[in-house]
């Protein structure tokens, strides 16, 4: 019985916990490029200030 109900709790914990990680993969390849591109201008001013 026990086990019943774990596995419903979990499947549950699944099921509320699948849109978010949807929208935090979603976020993530929307960010990402905007991420790299910004690093890439630190890396590059910090470079020319080290010249």
């Amino acid at each position: 019985m026990f086990k019943s109900i774990f596995n419903l709790a979990e499947d549950v914990a699944r099921v509320v916990t699948a849109p978010v990680e949807i929208l935090s993969d979603i976020a993530q390849v929307v960010t990402k490029p905007s991420a790299d591109l910004a690093q890439d201008i630190v890396d590059e001013v910090k470079g020319l200030i080290d010249d």
